[in-house]
């Protein structure tokens, strides 16, 4: 038996120990140590000292078996109060409820049952068939389901978002809440981080803020400015503490401009997450989750202008999506106004700082152009039309005003309404109310209705970038990548009449073997070559990556 039998055969025992006599576990964090209280099981182990009180959340990676084993006890009134378990249906590109499995849930009386779920469009809720006696446990195995927000379990690293992996209690009412890091599995250089704090971390937090929170474990690299912390993994070219003091300035330059209002006592704590995956080229993704952000981009990277740019588009929504965003007719938040608009404004605050060139900026310009033709054109589209006619309604209201307003000022004016949701119909009016029932009807045709093009004129951002048309070679694997990167390695996204579609790449292929995948740096001489199987059997699949595209290009220029 190996050492990671031995901590899993173990971690079964204990857990029948519960089971069996409700004896529940804790742990105390005393100046940033581990102290445990222990008592000796029969398996040789150490049980934990019971919490008596809110919730505890523990966390055990299992590389072995590529999935996590979540435990979760709740005590006193706030476990008299549970009536019912839920986990995030979708959430980002997530799916919660397809990673958890295995579910089991006790209390001093034994087993409680759950009724059959339900299933909602956000969320799918276990109900509990009576009122918990004592202590209410419960303990199921997560897994990867192709996500890159969600859980992610390798030899020696986890990571997730918890909406992607995490069944709890409804809690609305914050109580005392521990979370438990077992890394043996991992390493011995393995650490446990997460929005709630380092280590086995100790707060007071609602069921909804352990959903809504980066979960990280592995050899960590962190530094610390005050309340500002920053945590990378999987990253060995970028120097934390030096992306901490520059995300300090970004934070200055979008408080600047986006909100506008009284100065605050001091930035806000704030937690940054960076993770470095292998194969995702200059493809990344991210999240704002309020008193912390993730960023998963290629691990090979440097702190390149894509990577500012990323980051300051996941602190912009501090107030694009925050502060203030645009409800549609069903009252939802609108995609192209909270992910478009903030596209726009996370390179627009940088440049206009001198925190990025022209050149940059036009690259940041050209990579979701070429984003929105690749197969994840369709995730992409409302950041690319909501980018583009921020950038067209920006133009519009400064040719108007001679200069004197900007798309600032129309944001400025409706968050000084003080709700921070507007209604579309509102959003209108103010546009209505600035460029007339002109700039209402682009509005609608171009966003609402996503009739035609958002055509930028060549002056839309200035002297020092024009637009032009080409026809251009570009590199289009022709599929989702990240399906591979998942664990999962079945293909998915493939794009019609791509050179992948052509060799004879579809959805749900299995992957046995991929032999070369190349990324965009690469070139275009590279070669996808992959064996794959279905019901037709195995077989070899070889291919160029690019395709052609009559593409807008966006060049800098000497500029004053």
């Amino acid at each position: 038996m190996t050492e990671r039998d031995v901590l899993a055969s173990a971690q079964e025992a204990r857990w029948r120990r519960w089971a069996s006599f409700g004896i529940a576990v804790g742990v105390a964090a005393i100046a940033g140590c581990r102290t445990v209280k222990e008592e000796r099981g029969s398996d040789g182990g150490a049980t934990l000292a019971p919490a008596t009180t809110g919730l505890t959340l523990e966390l055990t990676p299992r590389p072995e078996r590529k999935d996590i084993l979540v435990e979760l006890r709740v005590g006193g009134a706030a476990a008299a109060a549970v009536r019912e378990l839920y986990v995030s249906q979708a959430w980002a590109d997530t799916h919660g409820a397809e990673a958890i499995d295995a579910i089991d849930v006790r209390d001093e009386r034994g087993e409680v049952v759950l009724d059959a779920p339900r299933e909602g469009s956000r969320e799918r809720v276990y109900t509990l068939d009576r009122a918990p006696v004592g202590e209410l446990q419960a303990r199921f195995t997560a897994r990867p389901t192709g996500s890159r927000l969600g859980l992610r379990v390798e030899a020696d690293r986890v990571t997730g978002v918890g909406y992607g992996f995490l069944l709890l209690p409804r809690l609305e009412e914050p109580v005392p809440t521990r979370v438990r890091w077992n890394l043996d599995a991992l390493g011995p250089g393995a650490h446990g981080v997460s929005s709630l704090g380092e280590g086995d971390a100790e707060v007071d937090a609602t069921s909804e803020k352990l959903a809504r929170a980066v979960y990280m474990a592995g050899p960590v690299i962190s530094a610390r400015a005050g309340e500002q912390r920053i945590h990378t993994l999987g990253a060995s070219a970028l120097v934390p503490r030096e992306i901490l003091s520059w995300a300090g300035r970004a934070r200055t330059v979008a408080e600047a401009r986006l909100h506008r209002g009284e100065a605050e006592g001091g930035a806000e704590p704030l937690t940054i997450f960076l993770v470095g995956e292998p194969g995702l080229g200059r493809d990344h993704d991210g999240t704002y989750l309020g008193g912390s952000l993730g960023l998963w981009f290629d691990g090979t990277r440097s702190f390149d202008a894509g990577l500012r740019i990323a980051l300051t588009h996941e602190l912009s929504h501090r107030y694009l999506g925050g502060e203030m965003m645009v409800l549609d007719e069903e009252g939802e938040p609108s995609a192209w106004f909270t992910e478009g608009f903030t596209v726009h404004y996370a390179r627009r605050l940088l440049f206009d700082a001198g925190m990025i060139t022209a050149g940059e900026f036009a690259e940041d310009l050209n990579r979701i152009e070429e984003e929105a033709l690749g197969a994840r054109g369709h995730e992409r589209e409302a950041y690319r039309r909501g980018s583009r006619y921020a950038a067209l309604l920006d133009h519009r209201l400064r040719r108007s005003s001679k200069g004197v307003k900007s798309l600032d000022e129309l944001l400025a004016g409706l968050r000084s309404r003080g709700e921070p949701q507007v209604k579309v119909d509102d959003f209108k009016a103010a546009v209505g109310e600035a460029l007339g029932d002109e700039g209402v009807t682009e509005l609608e045709r171009l966003v609402l209705r996503r009739e035609g093009e958002v055509d930028l004129p060549s002056s839309a951002f200035g002297p020092c970038l024009r637009r032009v048309r080409e026809q251009r070679k570009l590199f289009d694997v022709g599929f989702d990548v990240a399906s591979l990167a998942s664990g999962m390695d079945v293909i998915r996204g493939v794009v019609r009449g791509s050179a992948a579609s052509r060799a004879g790449l579809h959805d749900g292929l299995l992957v046995l073997q991929v032999r070369k995948l190349p990324k965009p740096e690469e070139g275009l001489s590279t070669e996808v070559d992959l064996t794959v199987t279905d019901h037709k059997g195995a077989r070899r699949v070889r291919y160029r990556p690019w395709a052609i595209h009559a593409v807008y290009r966006w060049k800098a220029r000497p500029c004053a």
